[in-house]
């Protein structure tokens, strides 16, 4: 593979969805979102696919460098946060917002720290690359 010029897009909005306990704190990167159509128990839902979706900086079940493929995200984290749509893959680290009264607190994307980006480009540069389709691939 060769080295890229990888550019991070900055999260637009909070989310509330893409099992964010598992997540909460880490530094995600979301790579190649495209919003889809899907129907699920509740009807018809609006989703992000994720090509990849890479977990950077977790702990326990989800350690540095695990990697999703094909991922579903659903809700305004995957909805809101890939909204510039200016870059292949976004970088955030997953936190929760202040909880309405008798509410569960949603899940948001914070903007990635200068040093978060330092350290997924240097994971993207060790482990991705693309493919002649223009496609980002990991492995």
């Amino acid at each position: 593979m060769t080295a890229q010029p990888w550019s991070f897009g900055d999260p637009t909005g909070p989310g509330d969805q893409f099992n964010g306990r598992d997540h909460l704190a880490h530094l995600v990167a979301f790579v190649q979102p495209a919003r889809e159509m899907t129907t699920s128990k509740f009807g018809e839902d609006e989703v992000t696919r994720c090509r990849y979706v890479v977990c950077l900086d977790g702990k326990g079940t989800h350690p540095d460098g695990t990697v999703h493929e094909n991922s579903l995200v659903w809700g305004n984290l995957g909805i809101n946060a890939f909204a510039n749509g200016d870059h292949a893959v976004v970088l955030g680290r997953i936190n929760q917002a202040e909880a309405k009264p008798g509410q569960s607190p949603a899940f948001i994307l914070d903007l990635a720290e200068e040093a978060d980006k330092v350290a997924a480009k240097t994971w993207f540069d060790a482990n991705a690359g693309m493919n002649a389709a223009g496609n980002i691939v990991i492995g």
